[in-house]
C-alpha cells in the first residue's frame, strides 16, 4: 500500500511538472516526463492523455494515436481523447477512420451547436427532402460547401439551413434547391445532416476530395462595386495576421502584424487588410475591413487581389473556394485539415501553405515568403506587360 501510495505521488509529481513544461509550449519536454510518469502507473487513464496530448502538440502523431488507443482501452468513451483521436486521423489522411471519430465532436463541444436533435439523421439513401446545416464557423462552412452537389445527386430537394452571414454568398452554390435562415422557412418533413459530418457520409478519402473550384461565386454587383478601390498600377495583396480571439488556437495561429509589415516594403506591392474586426492597420497599408460588412462583400474585393496571405481563419476557405490565389501561414501544429507537412492542399487547388518548422517560429516562415512574394510581383508585372 505505501509502494503504490508513493508511486501516486511521484505520478502526480511528475504529471504537475509536464503540466509546467506545457504551458512553456515545451510539448515533447513534458511528453518524456509524461512518459516517466506512465512508467510507474500505466493504468492511469488521465496520465495517458495527457501524454498523447503533449505528443500531439509536439508534432508526433502516431505516438499520440497510440497513446490515445491506450487511454480508450481503459476508458473507451473519454470524449477528449475520441475528438483528439480524430483530429489525429484526419490530419495524417486517415480519412475513412477519422470522420467516423470526427462524429465525437457533439460530445466534445456543446449539445446546443446541433440544432435538429431529434430529427432522423440523413445516412446517404435516397430521401426526398434533406436539410443540411451548418454548425461550425463559416471557415469550415466554406470549406465543406463543396459537398452539397454531391449529396444533391441522392436527394430530390436540399435545403441548406445556414447563418445570415453566409447565406446570400452560398445561393451560388451547385447543389441547393433553398437557403433557409430561419425554422419558419424549413419543409414539415425532412432528414438532416450536419455540413461537416457529408464527407462522412459520401467515403470521402483524400485522393476523393471534390476540388473543382470555384464552387463559389462573388455577386457581379458587389465586384463591380470594388473595382475603383484598388491601383492597378501595383500587386494588390489582401492580409489577415489574426482571425477570431476566441478560438482556442488562436496565440499560436496568429501572426505579429510587424511579419506583414516587412512585406510591404517590397517594391511594387500594396497590402490591404482583409479582415473586418481590425479597425487600425499599420502605415501605408489599405484598408477594406470597415467595408466587409459580409462574406459577399469579402468575396467582391478578393476578386480583385492578386494574392492573399493570411493566417489560418475564414478568409483562407473563402479565397480556396472562390479559387483565388492565396497563401496560408501555418503554426507548427496547426488544424487537422491541412494535413502534415505539405506545401499543397487537396482541398484548395490555388492555395500554398507555409508551416512552421519549429513551434513559435514566424520569422522563420517569412523568410520564406518574402522571397516567394518578391517573385510573386515580378511575375505579375511580367504577365501585365504582355497584356
Amino acid at each position: 500500500m505505501k509502494e503504490s501510495s508513493e508511486m501516486m505521488a511521484l505520478a502526480e509529481s511528475l504529471n504537475r511538472q509536464a503540466l509546467d513544461l506545457f504551458e512553456s509550449k515545451r510539448y515533447l519536454e513534458a511528453a518524456n516526463v509524461l512518459l516517466e510518469a506512465v512508467r510507474h502507473l500505466p493504468n492511469l487513464p488521465a496520465l495517458v492523455a495527457n501524454l498523447a496530448t503533449a505528443l500531439y502538440r509536439g508534432g508526433l502523431f502516431e505516438p499520440a494515436r497510440l497513446s490515445c488507443d491506450e487511454v480508450l482501452k481503459l476508458d473507451p468513451d473519454n470524449v477528449e481523447i475520441r475528438f483528439l483521436r480524430a483530429m489525429i486521423l484526419l490530419r495524417t489522411g486517415n480519412y475513412e477512420a477519422g470522420w467516423e471519430e470526427y462524429e465525437w465532436r457533439w460530445k466534445h463541444w456543446t449539445k446546443s451547436a446541433d440544432p435538429f436533435p431529434d430529427r432522423k439523421r440523413w445516412d446517404g439513401s435516397r430521401t426526398p427532402v434533406l436539410v443540411v446545416f451548418v454548425e461550425q464557423a463559416p471557415g469550415d462552412a466554406f470549406q465543406f460547401l463543396r459537398f452539397l452537389r454531391l449529396a444533391r445527386e441522392r436527394v430530390d430537394r436540399l435545403v441548406f439551413w445556414t447563418a445570415v452571414e453566409i447565406g446570400d454568398l452560398v445561393r451560388t452554390v451547385s447543389g441547393i434547391d433553398q437557403v433557409a435562415m430561419t425554422r419558419s422557412d424549413l419543409p414539415d418533413k425532412y432528414e438532416v445532416i450536419a455540413l461537416a459530418s457529408l464527407p462522412r457520409v459520401l467515403a470521402t478519402r483524400v485522393d476523393t476530395i471534390p476540388a473543382d473550384v470555384p464552387y463559389v461565386l462573388a455577386d457581379p454587383a458587389k465586384v463591380q462595386g470594388w473595382a475603383a478601390r484598388f491601383d492597378r498600377g501595383l500587386v494588390n495583396v489582401g492580409v489577415a495576421w489574426c482571425g477570431n480571439p476566441k478560438n482556442p488556437i488562436a496565440q499560436e495561429r496568429d501572426v505579429p502584424v510587424s511579419y506583414f509589415e516587412s512585406l510591404a516594403r517590397i517594391p511594387g506591392v500594396k497590402l490591404h487588410n482583409v479582415n473586418p474586426a481590425v479597425k487600425d492597420v499599420p502605415a501605408g497599408f489599405g484598408n477594406c475591413g470597415p467595408l466587409l460588412t459580409d462574406f459577399g462583400q469579402t468575396a467582391a474585393a478578393l476578386s480583385h487581389l492578386d494574392l492573399l496571405i493570411a493566417c489560418d481563419t475564414s478568409v483562407v476557405h473563402l479565397a480556396g473556394a472562390l479559387a483565388r490565389p492565396v497563401w496560408t501561414v501555418l503554426a507548427f501544429v496547426p488544424d487537422w485539415r491541412w494535413l502534415t507537412r505539405r506545401e499543397s492542399t487537396p482541398w484548395y487547388p490555388t492555395m500554398r501553405l507555409f508551416w512552421q518548422q519549429r513551434e513559435g517560429d514566424w520569422g522563420e516562415v517569412f523568410g520564406r515568403v518574402e522571397p516567394a512574394l518578391r517573385e510573386f510581383v515580378a511575375g505579375a508585372v511580367e504577365r501585365r506587360k504582355s497584356e
